[in-house]
C-alpha cells in the first residue's frame, strides 16, 4: 500500500479558493477535469477533510450515487466518495454525518502518519485551514492545484504563508485550467 497525502484544490490565477462570501460560482464544466477528479478519488483510501468541508461533501455527495437524474460523471465520483474512509479533522465535530468516518481532533505528524499508515493514500479536498496546517508540518507529498483561467480580485488564499515549492508536472485540459502538481520543496 503506497502511503501518500495528496491535496486538491481549484484556485483562481491569484490563488483564490473562493470569491470573498465563499462563492465557487466560477469554475467552469469541464469533462476532462472531472475524469481528472475521478481518477484521483479512484486511487485513494480515504479523505481528510476539514468540518466545513465534510459537511458540505456529506450534504450533497453520499445521495448523487443513487440519483437517476444526476451526471453519469457526478455518480462515478460519488460513489467514489462513499466508498472512501472519511478523516475529518476537527476539534470539536463528533458527530458523523456520512459513512465510514472517523475524527481526528488534532493534526501532528504522529497521528497523521497513524492515519496514514491505516488507509494509505489520503486525498485533501477545501479545508484551508487543515490545508494550512498540513503544510506547516510538512505533512503534504503533492499539492494538486488546478489553475482556472479566472482574476477574481479577492478572496480566500490557498496559502496564507510562504511555502517554497518544487514543479512536477503540468497538464492543460480543454476549459483552459491547469493543473500544475507541486511537491514540497526539500
Amino acid at each position: 500500500m503506497k502511503k501518500k497525502l495528496v491535496t486538491s484544490h481549484w484556485v483562481s490565477v491569484h490563488g483564490f479558493v473562493a470569491r470573498p462570501n465563499g462563492e465557487m460560482d466560477w469554475i467552469p464544466p469541464d469533462p476532462d477535469m472531472s475524469a481528472y477528479e475521478l481518477d484521483l478519488v479512484r486511487s485513494a483510501d480515504g479523505l481528510l477533510l476539514g468540518s466545513g468541508t465534510y459537511a458540505d461533501f456529506a450534504g450533497f455527495w453520499p445521495a448523487v450515487a443513487a440519483d437517476p437524474s444526476a451526471p453519469e460523471e457526478q455518480r462515478l465520483y460519488a460513489s467514489e466518495l462513499n466508498r472512501l474512509k472519511k478523516v475529518v479533522a476537527s476539534r470539536s465535530m463528533t458527530q458523523a454525518l456520512w459513512d465510514d468516518t472517523v475524527f481526528l481532533s488534532d493534526i501532528t505528524a504522529n497521528a497523521v502518519h497513524a492515519v496514514m499508515e491505516t488507509l494509505g493514500r489520503i486525498v485533501v479536498y477545501g479545508s484551508v485551514g487543515v490545508v494550512e496546517t498540513l503544510a506547516r508540518r510538512k505533512l503534504v507529498d503533492e499539492f494538486h492545484l488546478l489553475s482556472h483561467p479566472v482574476a477574481l480580485g479577492g478572496g480566500t488564499p490557498l496559502f496564507r504563508a510562504a511555502l517554497d515549492l518544487r514543479f512536477v508536472r503540468s497538464r492543460t485540459f480543454a476549459s483552459g485550467v491547469t493543473l500544475n502538481v507541486y511537491r514540497p520543496a526539500p
